[in-house]
């Protein structure tokens, strides 16, 4: 006669059809779980005969957030927004514990299942890189039993919290700034439109044109990493096909960068012959000449995200997703205006 096998927290959550996670809070009392799903894991628990050490399972701690964010060296975006993320934690009383690997699909699962083995009591997603969120994923993430905030480039993930940018609208007042300062002929240097993000930006270059009669205007997109140097060779490109171009709206400051470069090794001046804006407005004031560009509010990202993670640590009711949208700002420099 075989010996019987001592159920663990991991069958249990397979009996009630919920994440491990979700067990784990229903037994520690930290966190909202539906009536529902907390009489499924109770019954789970007396079908299975589940005794509950006390070391298998480490309280949630509920003063650590987990961060995800992408190895982007070149962006300084993914390094910043993190920063700004830690400190907002900092001033609520909380920790921020920092994985960097890539946003990817793939990925998402053991960052995820890792997180919440962790006891983190909230997950930010920062700068995922999918265009699309699966069914399966998604249903997890739903189902991990701690909030999950995506800030930027969020794959269409509908049912989750989420902090955005309106980068339509930081594009159309960039180009809308040259349009008034009299230049006509304007360049878009971007990234392919593979996500949200890239796709609203090049809808505010072509929303801005589109009030003065253009409706096919001049644009680079190249497939690279969004590098100065992709900056640099699409500007290359652009002003090799159109000649006659006075401004350039770039998708990043990076590209910015590399615009200003070529600009400079073929005796461009900068405003006089060429107005640039970038996109970013992180180093832009540093530039030479300073760069106007559109200003991304990191702290208040941040200050929404955490308080995402808070507003859910603290609910007694059925949880409902929120979205977030902030308002970028021009910030005004030499490149485009002496």
């Amino acid at each position: 006669m075989g010996i019987k096998k001592t159920a663990t927290m991991m069958d249990v959550a397979r009996e009630a059809g919920v994440s491990v996670a979700t067990v784990a809070r229903v037994i520690h009392d930290n966190g909202y779980v539906s009536q529902n799903k907390r009489l499924l894991i109770q019954q789970a628990i007396d079908k299975l005969g589940y005794l509950i050490p006390e070391k298998e399972i480490p309280a949630f701690r509920k003063d650590v957030v987990g961060v995800w964010t992408p190895p982007d060296r070149e962006n300084p975006f993914f390094a910043y927004l993190p920063h700004a993320l830690a400190e907002e934690a900092n001033r609520n009383q909380m920790y921020a514990m920092l994985r960097v690997g890539k946003n990817t699909v793939s990925n998402l699962v053991d960052v995820v299942n890792d997180f919440t083995r962790q006891g983190v009591c909230g997950i930010i997603v920062v700068g995922f890189e999918e265009a699309d969120l699966p069914e399966r994923e998604r249903n997890l993430l739903l189902d991990c039993g701690v909030p999950i905030v995506f800030v930027e480039r969020t794959a269409r993930c509908y049912g989750l919290n989420r902090v955005l940018l309106d980068g339509s609208e930081g594009v159309y007042l960039a180009t809308r700034h040259l349009l008034d300062l009299g230049h006509t002929h304007l360049l878009y240097i971007g990234s392919a439109p593979n996500n949200t993000v890239d796709k609203q930006r090049l809808k505010g270059f072509k929303n801005a044109l589109s009030e003065i009669g253009v409706t096919n205007p001049p644009i680079v997109n190249t497939l690279k990493d969004g590098r100065i140097c992709d900056g640099y060779e699409s500007t290359k490109i652009g002003l090799k096909q159109w000649p006659q171009t006075t401004a350039i709206v770039a998708w990043s400051d990076q590209y910015a960068i590399g615009a200003m470069r070529y600009c400079a090794d073929t005796n461009r001046r900068i405003p006089q012959d060429m107005a640039i804006t970038g996109f970013d407005d992180i180093f832009a004031p540093s530039l030479v000449p300073p760069l106007t560009s559109v200003g991304m509010p990191l702290e208040e990202m941040a200050q929404a995200a955490i308080q995402m993670i808070i507003e859910n640590k603290h609910q007694t009711m059925d949880f409902y997703a929120k979205t977030i949208t902030l308002s970028p700002k021009l910030a005004i420099r030499r490149s485009t205006d002496l």
